[in-house]
Formats: C-alpha cells, structure tokens, sequence
C-alpha cells in the first residue's frame, strides 16, 4: 500500500531494527522499492526472480558499481547513504527528496503493490503507478485494433497489453500515463496504439521504404515531403486513420495537440535514417531519446494530463526531465535487444540494430550480456542524477509549482512504469524465451561467443558491403564491360555536325552551306536559379496537401495527382517570386528573397520560364478542358493581384466586398484551380458535387489569416519581419476596417501610407499604426471574422463529406492547423 510520511515520522520497516527519523521539511529520505509520492524506496533482489526483464542485470554488479563511482561523486551525491536491512534479498539505497505535502498528491495515480514491484525485479529509484481507471485504455485498445483492421484493412496487434500480477491485463499508457485526465485516456491509448504499430512496420521493412512512409505521415502532421499518390492503398488509409485520431485530440485541446503533432513531426526524420559514427553511450543519449519518441511521449503526458508549459519553462526543466527519460531509452533498448538482434541476424543487408546495448559492444568490447550489465548501471546512475536535480532546484527554487511538478513526475513515471510494464508486456520476448546465445561483435559482423571460443568463426549477418554499390571493391555500371566503370548506361555522347565536321566547332560563329544544322537545347541551370533557390525554402506546402486530402475523394489516377501537384507548385512559387518583387519584401520564410540574391531581372525571367514548364507539364493531363481551365484560373489570379497593387500604389481603400472580390480571383485562383483540374481527371462522377463555396471560402480565409498574422505572430515577425505588411503599403483586410469612416486619425495613417516611400517603414510609425488598428477594433473584427468563418468551413466540409458518402480527417486536420 501507499504511504505518506508526514513530518517527524519514521520509516515502516519489515524490520524492528531499521527505524529512521525525519525531522526535516526539506528532506525525506526514500527507500523500499518506490518513490511514494513523497517518499522513494529502491530495492532490488540479489538474484533475479522468475520473469521478463533486462538479462543480467546482476545487483553484485551494479552493487560495485554504486560503491567505485563513489569517490567522484562524493560531493554531488553525499546525502546517499546504503544501509543493509537484515532481510536476506534486499538492499537499499535512501535518497534525500523534497517533501510533499498530502493536497499536493496525484489524483488518479494508484501505486502499484509494494511487493509485487520488489518481485519485478526493477532497477527503477521512481515510483511505479498505475491509472485508477485502467480498464478504460483496454477498451480503448480493443476498439482501435479493431478498427484499425476495418479502415485499413490490415490486421496488427500492438502487443501493448500486458497480464501483471494481482493487477492482470493493463495497457501501457495507464501505467506510463498515471495522472492521464480519464476522459483522454481512451485517445491516449488509440495515439500510442497507432504509433507502436508504426514503429512494428519499421521492423517489416526497409530504410527507403521508411522513409517514404514517414514523408507520408509527415503530411498529417505538418504537410507532406514528397509526393503521396503512391497509389497505395494501404498507406492512404494509415494516413487517414492517424489524422481521424489527430482531429480527436485538436478538438479536445488544440494548443497540446500542436505541441505533440509538432514534435512528432521533427522525430520523424530521425527515426527515418538515425546518425551513425556514435561512439559512446552520451553522444548516444539525446539522440535515441528522439528517435524512440520519448519526446512526444512527453508532449503526450503534458496533453493526457492537461498541463501546459510554456517552451522556456520545458527549457529550464530539460535536464531533469531528459535524465529521466534517458533511462526509459535504456530500459527499452535493454527488453527489446534480442528481438533485434534476431531480425538483423535474419534479415540480409539489414542494418546494425541502433540501440544502446551495440554501443557499449562496441565502445568496451564487450558482449551483449555485458553490455546490458553496464546498462543497468548506467540506469541506476542517471536516476541518482535525477533525484540530485531535482533537489537542487527545489532548494533554489522552493516548492514547485503544481504544473513543473507534474511534468517532472511524467517523465519519473515513463521511466519507472515502461520498465514495470515492459517485463510482463508480450512484446519483448527474452533471449531464454529465443534460446538466443551470448553475442559478441567483430569487426562489424555478431557472432555467438561460444562459437569464437570453440574457435570457430560463424558469421550470423549479411556481410558488410564494401563500399557504395561494389563488389569485391569493383565498382561497374554493366557486367558485361559494355560501360566504363562508373559511366551512367544512359548517358549519351552528342556529336553536332559543324561545318561539315564531325565534333569540331566553328569559332567565327558562321554557320556552313549546305549542311542541316540544329539548334543545340541550353542548359536551363541559370533560368532555374532563383526558383530552386525559393524551392528548397521551409514550407507547410498546403496546396500539395489540400491535393491529397481532396485525392482521398476523387481518386484522382495517381500520374495525374502528380502532375497537378506539380503544376501547382511552379505556379505558387513562381508568384512567389514576382510578389516578393513586387510588395519590395526582403524576407520570404525567414531567408532572403530570390530577387535580393539573384537580381531584380534574373528573378522576373525565372518566374515567367516556370510558368511555362507549368504549360508544358499541363499537356500530360487526360482532360480536354484541362488548357481552358488553366487559362482561365490564371487569368482570374492575375486580375486579382492587378487590385492589390493598384490599391497599394493609389493608397485606395476598398470596401469588403471589393476586397473578398480581389481574394476569390487572386488566392481562390489556386485552390480552383487544384479543384478543377482534379475533377477533369477522374471517371466518377462529381458534377452533382458542388465545391465552390467550401473553395471559396477557403481562399477568403487563407488570405485573410495571412493578413491577421503578419500583424500579430511572431512567427510571421521571424520569417517576414515586423507588420511587413506595413512596409510594403498593403491594403489588408484589418486596414481596411481600420480606415473606414471619417475620424481624423484614419486621415493621418493615409497619409502615412501615401508617403512612406519604398523600403521599410520606421518601427514608430508601424507600432503607431498597429496600436490604432488594436484600440480601434480592427484586429478583434478580423479575428472575430475569421472565427464565423472556421465554423462555415467545417460545416461545408461536412456538407461534401455527406456528398461524396465518407468523412477526410486529412482535410479536417489540415484546416484546424490553420485555425487562429
């Protein structure tokens, strides 16, 4: 059972002999098993019980360990004091910790049963917890399999379920997520589900594949990487399904879901393709804590329980919160090392498993088994340094806020609980469960150690490659010899006849009589410049996004997917380009314009050729109307940029209608246009479906957040500077109710605007105008505004989704990332 120490109490003990007294308010000493809240008990068997957990985490080992790290840690550690209880198969450590007071207690956090965790045989010095109402994540993970299997058409089974004693079945998340709100456990439950099932298809699958899968994922999160229309089926239902569970967690809370879609997002990358070249267990550290996801799970913790931490507060907490989930990082790597282990040694051309325990084989030469020995105590030493943080910023800083408080017990928890968890989970199987002998790593190939001491040398791996695509250090493009080594088959040698002269040219630039001569095809290099520049530049890429969701849809056949996305994005980043020229920014995403770099003229005739390839890219298109809808929608863009810079340069204000005139021709153009070429290349039919309004208003909003933005965010001030809208003399929507009406001080911004001159506005004059535009209403009517019209939107996204018979969580993902 749970225990609290109150002040001057003394410690229970099995034991009449071992009695501690405390008498301090600023210190508990902890001990017996688990940290109880305000009390930490660590106890571990001398010889390892019955069950799953980490091999060979000797307690003599770690034991000598604790005793020889000592002599440097003296000071850091000096209030650590061992006692021995007179009770044959512990020992314990006490641990000076803050106290904590009986209001300041968890909610749903239950401890689980003293004697049940010492018969674990955990290493963990953090409370181990479980969820109170933990029968909800069970029919929660019943729920998603099930579904899962009916949206997707793939059967999985996550493994995240495991049968503990006295406890019986219990799901991760309520041991992991103790404090979890019970009306978000369910939603915890499906996220994690969801993805663990995707960290099983990285084990069935190899790194470009992978990679493609998270590019495909990245699309929910903050839009895609590269293109989608893979015409896998599979893949577009997975990335339906995450995003239907996505749009759950908006609804519930929007900020915290941000934060974990975000993070997730950036992990991606690393659990793509992790770095390699690690060489030791610290370098090691921060970079698997993100590749397993313990930084989502973070997030996670903060959304399951509700807490809300600003970036420079999870900043100050950082250290003591990764110390702790570095030792989540090593428990995992430690239960799921010989499931690794046997898919690499099975799987030809697989790569060396990342994980903890091939560090420490490498880094001492040692074998798994002894890797994992040093793990245990390396485990042990980070929870010690821990503790010590937190200690010592409770005695700077005094108690702790409720919400520090909490995020740091999140992370104690993902430690503690997934290492509890993890023993009777069924998703780590144990070397004696695989018959799996002791393994040793030479020169980059595992062999057993019992074969190297027979003297016999059996390699268990694909044998590593000896350089980038060679063989026996041959590197050659054809067997045969037809091709020079390193020569590209398709490469071509292209003799012009000159003068009559094969391979020779004529220097004085005159052409010779009588011969056919053909113009040679120029390199495009120096046309492109500017566009790749801009190309490569951070984007959110809603427009290729917005394609897929409406993809989902239409089943648009997928080489026309791709050309349309194609098509849409020369033409946006060609506009790109000639409004940066024409607004005089200096800034697009936070990096110079291609202008600044490339030239006034270089830029002007880079947009205009893409806007030609476009052209050339329309005519792989099936439909016959495919040129007539470009036309026109390019038509419609240009007449609706023509206002906006007429406006700017005459200071003329425009009533609202005029302006949502203006933005259905220049913004709506795109989205139509995505819309209808779309259309022309599906068989079904779609005429009955009308998409306008949605489209509509959809462009209106797009244009009118990005007004709203520029004046208020500071991620629009970082990428774009401050109010650039102000310096180029735009007329945006907040401006215009701003100088609508008769009063003198809308006389004197005019003016301000009439004269600015070209470059950017004194930083007086804009907080000037964007105090005005605050005092005077005009920034709350613009949010109010783009309020009224985030509800429009999703009740027409409803409307086509009734249309076309079943829902797009992508689309619906994707527009509440945009809400303000």
């Amino acid at each position: 059972m749970a225990m609290v120490l109150e002040l001057g109490s003394t410690l229970p003990c099995e034991s009449e002999k071992l009695q501690t007294q405390y008498s301090s308010s600023k210190d508990v000493l902890v001990s017996i098993g688990s940290m109880l809240t305000s009390y930490k008990a660590y106890a571990y068997p001398v010889v390892a019980p019955a069950g799953r957990r980490c091999q060979n985490m000797k307690d003599d080992n770690l034991d000598n360990h604790h005793h020889d790290k000592r002599t440097h840690q003296d000071q850091e550690f000096s209030s650590v004091t061992q006692t021995t209880l007179p009770f044959d198969s512990l020992r314990i450590f006490a641990v000076p910790c803050r106290f904590i007071s009986r209001a300041a207690m968890t909610t749903y956090a239950t401890p689980v049963p003293q004697d049940v965790v010492e018969q674990s045989g955990t290493l963990t010095r953090f409370s181990t917890a479980v969820h109170r109402d933990h029968a909800l994540c069970l029919e929660a993970a019943h729920k998603i399999r099930g579904d899962f299997l009916s949206k997707v058409d793939v059967e999985l089974n996550a493994k995240t379920i495991g049968d503990c004693p006295v406890l019986g079945p219990v799901h991760v998340v309520a041991f992991t997520i103790p404090e979890c709100l019970p009306e978000r456990l369910a939603i915890m439950t499906r996220f994690t589900d969801f993805t663990i099932m995707n960290d099983d298809y990285y084990d069935a699958v190899d790194t470009k594949t992978v990679a493609a899968f998270n590019a495909g994922l990245q699309l929910s999160l903050q839009g895609p990487n590269a293109s989608t229309s893979d015409g896998s089926s599979v893949a577009i239902k997975t990335k339906q399904f995450q995003a239907s569970i996505l749009v759950e967690m908006m609804t519930m809370d929007r900020d915290l879901a941000m934060d974990v879609m975000t993070t997730y997002s950036n992990g991606l990358q690393i659990a793509t393709s992790p770095p390699s070249g690690i060489s030791s267990i610290e370098e090691y550290l921060p970079i698997r804590l993100v590749n397993c996801g313990l930084d989502v799970f973070q997030d996670m913790s903060c959304f399951g329980i509700g807490i809300r931490l600003t970036q420079a507060e999870k900043q100050k907490l950082s250290e003591i919160a990764n110390t702790a989930l570095y030792t989540a990082a090593l428990i995992n790597d430690c239960h799921s090392w010989p499931k690794e282990l046997k898919y690499h040694l099975e799987t030809q051309g697989s790569e060396i498993p990342f994980n903890a325990v091939c560090i420490l084989m490498r880094q001492y030469k040692c074998s798994d088994i002894e890797a994992i020995e040093r793990l245990g105590e390396k485990y042990v030493e980070l929870q010690e340094r821990h503790l010590f943080l937190v200690r010592k910023l409770e005695q700077s800083e005094g108690v702790l806020s409720d919400a520090h408080r909490k995020f740091i017990m999140a992370a104690q928890y993902a430690a503690s609980d997934s290492e509890f968890w993890s023993i009777f989970a069924p998703r780590y199987p144990t070397k004696e469960d695989l018959e799996q002998p002791e393994c040793v790593l030479v020169d980059g190939v595992f062999q057993w150690k019992h074969a190297l001491a027979n003297g016999r040398q059996e390699h268990n791996s694909a044998v590593p490659v000896n350089g980038a695509g060679a063989t026996n250090g041959i590197k050659s493009s054809q067997v045969n010899g037809a091709v020079a080594p390193g020569t590209t088959p398709s490469a071509k040698v292209t003799h012009c006849k000159v003068n009559g002269v094969n391979g020779s040219k004529h220097e004085n630039g005159c052409l010779g009589n009588g011969t056919k001569h053909r113009l040679q095809e120029p390199s495009d290099d120096a046309v492109k410049a500017p566009y790749n520049y801009i190309n490569t530049l951070p984007s959110k890429k809603i427009r290729e996004t917005f394609i897929d969701a409406l993809d989902f849809w239409l089943e648009v056949p997928a080489a026309s997917s791709s050309t349309i996305k194609s098509i849409i994005g020369m033409l946006h980043h060609s506009s790109l380009m000639l409004d940066d020229i024409e607004d005089d920014s200096l800034l697009r995403r936070g990096n110079p314009t291609a202008h600044t770099l490339f030239g006034v003229g270089q830029t002007i005739n880079s947009a205009n050729y893409i806007f030609v390839c476009a052209f050339e890219e329309l005519q792989k298109l099936q439909s016959p109307h495919a040129i007539g809808v470009f036309i026109d929608e390019l038509k419609n863009l240009h007449c609706g940029q023509a206002l906006d810079l007429y406006w700017k340069y005459h200071t003329h204000v425009p009533t609202i209608g005029e302006y949502m005139t203006m933005i259905d021709h220049k913004t709506g153009g795109l989205f139509r246009l995505c819309v209808r070429l779309m259309q022309g290349e599906v068989s079904r039919k779609t005429e009955h479906i009308d998409a306008w309004r949605f489209v509509t208003l959809l462009g209106r909003y797009f244009q009118i957040r990005d007004d709203y933005q520029n004046l208020i965010s500071d991620e629009y001030t970082d990428q774009k500077g401050f109010c650039e809208d102000l310096d180029e003399g735009k007329i945006s929507l907040p401006l215009i109710y701003c100088l609508t009406g008769s009063d003198p001080e809308q006389t004197m911004i005019k003016g301000i605007l009439q004269h600015k001159g070209v470059g950017e506005m004194p930083m007086a004059l804009k907080r000037l105008i964007l105090a005005k535009m605050r005092n005077g209403g005009a920034l709350d009517s613009t949010f109010l505004l783009l309020q009224d019209m985030q509800e429009d939107i999703l009740r027409e996204l409803k409307l086509l989704e009734a249309a076309f018979g079943f829902e797009n969580p992508i689309l619906e993902l994707v527009l509440r990332r945009l809400w303000v």
